[in-house]
């Protein structure tokens, strides 16, 4: 049987760096309507000689979450490209620079953050925000899988999980069944 003839008629070369422009426009609209340029952290202490801008910085941050690479020394890398071709240029350097910028600054961020998420939250829902003075909110239900350490587990796991009934049940099926 012979194979069949791959049709180029769908791949046009030319088009390829306009799309490719369009595409980084539009991501570029996203991270800057994410987090600003301005003023987001204007209010905040950052140490006299830091070399990066904290706006710049959190911008890595969110495209380095975004990142699907098996290991976070290779999704910063893909950061620091997506970072050069967006013209953030104001970020971390280093990978070390870049973890000691977010560990040491963490509670101005994510403070800086959760309420620009929250104001941008209630911009998009619009009359839908709130129901009767009730605020809607969704939730996928899947779990977050983590190591299970003692911290983690005392971070992440209900309080009491493992002391109702039925999980109390279970351990003694599993004990019977293991003699």
């Amino acid at each position: 049987m012979a194979c069949r003839k791959q049709s180029n008629r769908g791949v046009n070369p030319r088009r390829r760096p306009h799309q490719r422009c369009q595409n980084k426009t539009i991501f570029r609209a996203l991270v800057d309507w994410l987090i600003p340029e301005k003023g987001l952290f204007a209010l905040s202490q950052f140490h006299g000689n830091i070399k990066w801008k904290p706006e710049h910085l959190v911008q890595q941050a969110v495209i380095w979450s975004w990142q699907d690479t098996r290991n976070v020394t290779d999704a910063y890398t893909m950061t620091l490209e997506i970072s050069k071709d967006l013209k953030i240029d104001s970020g971390a350097k280093t990978y070390a620079g870049f973890l000691n910028a977010l560990d040491r600054y963490r509670s101005v961020f994510s403070t800086g953050l959760g309420q620009r998420y929250r104001r941008l939250a209630e911009e998009v829902a619009g009359r839908f925000w709130q129901d009767d003075h009730w605020v809607l909110i969704g939730f996928d239900g899947s779990r977050v899988t983590a190591p299970r350490t003692t911290s983690n587990e005392k971070e992440f796991c209900a309080p009491n999980y493992g002391k109702g009934q039925t999980a109390k049940y279970r351990k003694k099926k599993d004990q019977r069944h293991a003699s």
